[in-house]
Formats: structure tokens, sequence, C-alpha cells
């Protein structure tokens, strides 16, 4: 294998130490650049993390000195503004510099929930039957929409603003949980049919020639109280909604992997979620 000088783009506040031997590596927040840099040596390469926050100087200072035979980019914001990542990576095709993620026109794609799925639509992957209620203006739910429905943000992501009464079923509440996604998260909401079922993620590697991993499923009851668990079945069945950290496990199903359109190029690694039955 040949070795690579890797320069590793991440939060200046998540840049791991040199010596981690005496730190519970569960419990930090840099668990994430830790073990990629720890992995990317393993393997014999020669890594640099880099600690940014709001200036591009310090990137371009690194690739000039350093001279990275690729960029490792964890850098899922800039200025503290989760959209701009676009624009970092837009940076780095200007500088000529290879890096590992999506390309800028797929970010942009899959930060908007409404653009990517009116994308899906137009290749006949079905999604879940959805509108955009924009900040400023009325919500009004169109006759085709019928509940349950979940209120999301439109451009945020990590399950932000997602809670047990993101989950409406009726009028009122869907127009009290879109007001608290305009004014808690400043950004306009996303309102799809609620679906139960499972969550599938699929991983794609490539450019040109993709690479589908195998798939993998969230256990979102992994980490609900069992009291919470008892309380559930004791209502009956209604949807429920997890935003805590969820379990991984591998999927036995082979679910149907989407390769991202040719025009659109790699996107981030996303999710299919299955109905139940099917």
């Amino acid at each position: 294998m040949t070795k690579l000088r890797v320069l590793g783009l991440m939060d200046e506040r998540l840049v791991p130490p040199q010596d981690a031997r005496d730190v519970d590596l569960t419990t930090v927040e840099w668990k994430t650049e830790y073990d990629v840099a720890r992995t990317l040596r393993s393997l014999g390469h020669e890594v640099q993390a880099l600690g940014v926050r709001s200036d591009l100087g310090v990137i371009r200072e690194a690739i000039d000195g350093y001279k990275p035979h690729v960029v490792f980019n964890l850098l899922e914001d800039f200025h503290d503004i989760p959209i701009y990542d676009q624009n970092l990576v837009s940076y780095l095709e200007l500088l000529r510099v290879p890096y590992t993620g999506c390309n800028p026109r797929g970010l942009i794609l899959a930060r908007d929930k409404a653009i990517s799925k009116t994308l899906l639509v137009y290749h006949r992957v079905p999604v879940p039957e959805f509108t955009v209620c924009q900040i400023g203006r009325n919500v009004q739910r169109p006759k085709r929409l019928k509940f349950p429905l979940i209120v999301k943000s439109l451009t945020k992501e990590g399950s932000a603003g997602i809670a047990q009464s993101s989950v409406v079923e009726t009028d009122e509440k869907l127009a009290e949980r879109v007001r608290f996604v305009h004014q808690r998260l400043r950004t306009d909401a996303i309102v799809e049919r609620y679906i139960d079922g499972r969550e599938l993620y699929v991983g794609i590697l490539g450019n040109h020639r993709l690479q589908v991993l195998s798939s993998a499923s969230v256990s979102l009851a992994a980490n609900t109280s069992s009291s919470r668990r008892r309380r559930a079945r004791a209502r009956g069945p209604r949807p429920f909604v997890s935003a805590r950290a969820a379990a991984w496990r591998a999927s036995s199903s082979r679910a149907r992997s989407l390769a991202a359109h040719p025009l659109c190029g790699p996107m981030p690694v996303g999710y299919l979620r299955r109905r139940r039955g099917s």
C-alpha cells in the first residue's frame, strides 16, 4: 500500500490529543476524529490533524506547507453554520486537492430535504408525501396529506429539533410544531407523512464506479427505558420517534441501494426507511 500524507480537517474543538491512553474514549466528543486518525496511521499513512473554525487561511497554509495527497474532511460546518459545508468543499475544489466525501453539488442537493425527495420522485423512487412550510407563511395542510405527520427542519440534520412532539395528529398541533421549527431552529419546515417502519442505512463509495456497502439497521428501542416501553405497550400502537443515540446492527435484509444520479454527483450516506411487512 502506498503511504499517503493525509490532512484531516476537523472542528478546532474536536482535535484529539496525541496521547489518549488515559482517556475514556466512550465519553469524549472527539471520538470520531480520534478513530479516523488512529485507523489511518495504523494503515501506514501519515496524518496531520487541522482544527478549523472560521478561517480558510489555515487550510491554504496547511495544504501549501504539508502538501497532502488527500484531505480527509470531517468538518460538518463553517462559522458554526452547517450549510456552509458545501462552500468549504468548493474551496477544496478550487485548490484542486483531492478530498473525501461529497462534492459541493451533492451536499447542496442532500441538504434540502424537499429537493432530494423531488429528485427521488423524478426517478420513480417512492417517498412520503410532503409539503414545505416557509417562515413567515401561514400553515396550510394540503388535503392529500393525511395524519399522522412528522415535522422537521428543512435543512438541518442530525435529528435537530426531532422529538416525540414532532409527530402530530391534528392541524392545531401541526401549526404549533411548525412554529417551533421556525422560531427555535430558524429554518423552513418540511411536513411529511409519518411512516412506521425500520431505518436502513446504505453506504456508497466511489465517484464513477460505485461500491455499495452492506446495509445496517437502527434499533431505536435499544436506548429506550424499559418503563417507557411498558407505557408504550399499554397505550397501544401509536407513532413513536426516538431522537436519542440509536444502536446499530447488521441488517439481514438486502436493501434497495440507490446510486446518485450522474447529474448530482456522490451524495452523503443516507438511509432508506422500509415499511413494516415489506
